[in-house]
């Protein structure tokens, strides 16, 4: 359906659908946003790293394994979600 692009979309699609991917949004959204309430003087790397490990933590406190890459488009997303509620 997609071609060439479809093999690298429907891993991605397929997670966002699943528990995994419901569980990932919402550890990436709390995360985030408590980063940034939190330690918003960091640096935007200090805080993608501190969200990242406050995710990983807590998909694996719940069984819940997804990539790095997967981690991190999550959390970019959830950071341009929060950019976009202050706006």
């Amino acid at each position: 359906m997609f071609g060439k692009i479809g093999f690298y979309l429907r891993p991605c699609l397929s997670l966002v659908f699943s528990r995994a991917g419901r569980l990932l949004k919402s550890a990436a959204t709390t995360a985030v946003s408590t980063v940034e309430t939190r330690y918003g003087g960091a640096t935007g790397e200090d805080k993608r790293e501190m969200a990242f490990a406050v995710i990983e933590e807590t998909l694996k406190s719940v069984g819940v394994r997804v990539a790095d890459q997967l981690i991190s488009l999550a959390i970019e997303i959830a950071v341009l979600r929060l950019k976009q509620r202050n706006d």
